[in-house]
């Protein structure tokens, strides 16, 4: 008898590894391969697999769970119950034997390093209640990281600085006069703090420390200061200012927030546009920022198709920063101008090697691989 329920048991190990062996093989499903694409730093995609008929020999229920993952991180989405044609207690009824079309929904956040990621599917059999050690489904995805650039074009907005302060305080004017006469940003912000002790309750010089203290790269003491300056004054320049700030750091809420505070300021329209092109509105972005030729214009008209503009806007702009060689190469690859891409490039990764590195990794230059051998020989 034991040697009976033995060999049973070995025939339904049997049976069972030969059907999660070809479940989902390679010739019972396709894919359509998609590029997701970022607005707001928020995608919504659809996964279809394809399950061709005569797939297998018998109904099942399973469980279909998306997973995005990159870098050691990994997004999961809520799972697929499919149930099959005989039952009908709950999840969704297909039938494996006659082939279906099976449909995901999936949100994915961005975060850094998505673009190097892989979509799978789990794919979870369920035998009698038993569930059988699930199968990874690659799918054939790839991440639009394009839109997202606005979030790097953006730190090379224009902040806006009050120049010529007079507070009326001669401690607090001395104190100005040395951090209006020194090249030095730390020796600046001294200054500044020293003329606030004078006069705390002056919002320009609250503003003023925070950009000095952007060009040190303290972007909390940044944010802090410009609180200070814009409960002190509700200042549309310091809104202005902070929109950008906060907007540069992906914190998207609290940038429009102060956007609806900041109409009237020098740099309104900059600041719109940026949120404007995060929300996939290109079109609009680039009638806002007519004239501009700041990074973010420059994007705004690459996505919106009108590289005439953005080829113009790209020889006026000074001083051309990284971003801007690495727009230029963006271009390039869009026009099919070649020999844009490959200068644009060449410069890229003179003046930074992150963003050369970045571009080498980015869909959008997936074209370009022998393009870079030969940058790099």
């Amino acid at each position: 008898m034991r040697k009976i329920l033995t060999a049973l048991l070995l025939l339904l190990t049997t049976a069972v590894a030969s059907a999660q062996q070809d479940l989902f093989s390679t010739d019972s499903y396709t894919v359509q391969p998609e590029r997701i694409g970022f607005v707001n730093g928020v995608c919504k995609i659809n996964i279809t697999l394809h399950v061709a008929p005569k797939s297998f020999d018998r109904d099942f229920v399973a469980e279909l769970t998306p997973l995005f993952g990159w870098g050691g991180r990994s997004v999961i989405a809520e799972p697929l119950v499919l149930q099959g044609e005989r039952g009908t207690s709950f999840g969704r009824i297909v039938s494996f034997k006659n082939g279906a079309d099976l449909t995901m929904s999936m949100t994915l956040n961005y975060a850094e390093g998505m673009e190097n990621g892989k979509l799978y599917v789990a794919v979870t059999p369920i035998y009698d209640g038993e569930r059988v050690n699930y199968t990874m489904v690659e799918m054939p995805v790839s991440v639009d990281r394009t839109p997202l650039l606005v979030y790097e074009t953006a730190k090379d907005a224009h902040f806006y600085y009050f120049h010529g302060v007079k507070t009326g305080d001669k401690r607090a004017d001395k104190a100005l006069e040395t951090a209006a006469a020194s090249p030095s940003a730390d020796e600046r912000i001294e200054a500044l703090k020293a003329a606030i002790e004078f006069v705390p309750e002056n919002f320009m010089l609250h503003n003023n420390l925070a950009l000095n203290l952007l060009d040190k790269g303290d972007i909390e003491g940044v944010r802090e200061e410009l609180r200070k300056a814009f409960e002190l004054g509700e200042s549309p320049e310091v809104a202005t200012n902070l929109c950008l700030l906060e907007f540069s750091q992906r914190r998207v809420d609290e940038a429009r927030a102060y956007l609806t505070k900041a109409e009237g300021g020098t740099y309104y329209k900059e600041a719109r546009g940026n949120l404007l092109v995060a929300d996939g509105k290109y079109g609009y972005a680039t009638s806002v920022m007519s004239g501009l030729t700041t990074n973010t214009s420059i994007l705004a008209h690459i996505l919106n198709q009108e590289f005439l503009v953005a080829t113009r806007l790209l020889d006026k702009k000074e001083p051309k920063n990284a971003m801007t060689y690495y727009l230029k190469a963006l271009l390039g690859v869009r026009s099919g101008n070649q020999q844009m891409t490959e200068s644009a490039l060449r410069q890229l990764r003179k003046m930074s090697p992150r963003l050369y590195d970045t571009a080498k990794r980015g869909g959008d230059f997936d074209s370009c691989q022998d393009l870079f051998q030969k940058i790099e020989q």
